[in-house]
């Protein structure tokens, strides 16, 4: 085991497309409500709302075309999105239920920190064994979204730690903005490459183990310091 002085406070992690293959859901409702009323996703519409807080992608589709207020818009997007979720839940990628096991083996505290609502987040924490999560923060639970490090923060108090002795993870701009933002070594899997400050970039959580993650958090303090 690896000694818990080197190791992460905790493992704070995004939800969709990090932890689950959930974004063609979210786009596909998307490409749905557009469709109703006769209009079309743009590729840099389905850009912008990946990683976007609901009242983002509210106003995005209400720009697009969509009538009604962002808030109904975004109120329609997550029911609609949540339906399909609990028909059918998402799919782990590939090597995620591992390596949360392995972090959770190894005393490692892990949060969840999603612009997904509760609901939707509890869909996914249902399908792993109680208490791998020590906390989730969904973006129903915050005044600000990713990419505001409000979310990263919160999750941190929770655990009762100090965002700059965590490692999170993330697939998109807002997502590792706000997690740089808040302090922490932030990974990037398979995601956004132009975010200054990142720690790590991987391609996939296969095999991944908790020394990774404390080699990681160990090299972003050591450049820190000598920053």
């Amino acid at each position: 085991m690896i000694p818990a002085t080197v190791m992460p406070a905790a493992v704070l992690w995004d939800l969709d497309g990090t932890l689950v293959d959930s974004e063609e859901t979210w786009r596909v409702v998307a490409e749905g409500m557009l469709a109703d009323v006769g209009l079309t996703m743009s590729p840099e519409l389905g850009e912008a709302l990946i990683g976007a807080d609901m009242e983002v992608a509210g106003t995005l589709l209400g720009r697009a075309g969509l009538p009604g207020a962002p808030a109904a818009i975004a109120g329609r997007l997550v029911a609609d999105v949540t339906r399909l979720l609990e028909a059918d839940p998402p799919p782990f990628r590939p090597g995620a239920r591992d390596a949360l096991a392995t972090l959770v083996a190894a005393g490692v505290p892990l949060a969840l920190v999603t612009m997904s609502y509760r609901a939707q987040a509890e869909i996914v924490v249902a399908g792993l064994p109680i208490g791998t999560f020590a906390a989730v923060v969904a973006g129903d639970e915050v005044e600000r979204g990713k990419p505001d490090p409000e979310a990263y923060l919160a999750a941190a108090t929770a655990l009762g730690v100090d965002a700059r002795d965590c490692v999170a993870v993330e697939d998109s701009v807002p997502g590792a903005t706000a997690a740089v933002a808040a302090g922490a070594a932030t990974i990037s899997l398979s995601g956004p490459g132009l975010v200054p400050g990142l720690a790590a970039h991987w391609d996939t959580l296969v095999g991944r183990t908790p020394a990774d993650f404390t080699h990681v958090l160990a090299a972003h303090r050591t450049e820190r310091t000598s920053a």
